[in-house]
């Protein structure tokens, strides 16, 4: 079931070899290779051996192999080794076994990385072209990008994912959704930024000028109260 896929939890590798024969069990070994590297199990530590039949009846061997060598993320391929009384070798990589156990297990969300727009900014031009870094520590299954609820078109170029944002008066969003291979997802959001040339916009959208301006209005407007009220007072003197 798991034999060419990706998956996020690690479980028990369950293999039976059925043999007519008894096998010699010190010919039976066991490799495990994790991301290229190669490692021999060890019986009654890595793996367990259950076997049934003999005595005349066909041999099963059941092996079960420790979810524990499976608990990092990475690619795995289990290889079985066996001789049996006749002398005759079995081997799962053998193609006419079909029986190969190549898998991957993966725990790890995919990564998402905005890379030159950000929440809340306003940029002054007609379109903007922008790009988000989506990659995966294994293998990255898919990737959606919406610009305001719609799904945008995007060029890619290794992990870079590239599309145009065009101009507008209003607010404006994207959402990208990462999934990998086996099934683990990410989303995020860049939200509340602007596209636009709109003058009023671009001076409403910079705060510390908006605030700025705002408080310059104040004092001229309280300057002009004050102006009044002092000119009130100096008549009400003279008269």
């Amino acid at each position: 079931a798991i034999e060419g896929k990706y998956i996020r939890d690690e479980i028990d590798v369950i293999v039976t070899e059925i043999n007519v024969d008894s096998l010699k069990h010190d010919s039976i070994n066991i490799k495990l290779t994790k991301n290229d590297m190669t490692t021999d199990l060890t019986e009654g530590t890595d793996y367990i051996i259950n076997k049934t039949g003999g005595d005349g009846e066909w041999s099963e061997y059941e092996y079960v192999i420790h979810k524990s060598l499976f608990a990092g993320d990475g690619k795995y391929n289990v290889t079985l080794y066996s001789e049996d009384a006749a002398g005759n070798i079995n081997e799962n990589i053998d193609e006419s076994k079909k029986a190969e156990i190549s898998f991957g297990v993966d725990k790890t969300e995919p990564i998402i990385v905005p890379i030159d727009f950000e929440d809340g900014k306003t940029y002054a031009v007609e379109s903007k072209t922008v790009t988000v870094s989506i990659y995966d520590n294994l293998v990255l299954e898919d990737a959606i990008i919406l610009l305001n609820d719609k799904p945008v078109e995007y060029e890619v170029d290794g992990d870079d994912y590239t599309f145009e944002i065009t101009s507008s008066n209003s607010p404006q969003k994207v959402k990208i959704t990462a999934t990998d291979a086996a099934g683990n997802q990410l989303v995020k959001e860049v939200k509340d930024f602007y596209v636009t040339t709109n003058l009023f916009i671009r001076w409403y959208t910079n705060k510390p000028l908006f605030v700025g301006s705002l408080s310059g209005v104040g004092l001229v407007l309280g300057g002009i109260a004050v102006s009044i009220i002092l000119s009130k007072k100096k008549k009400t003197v003279e008269a």
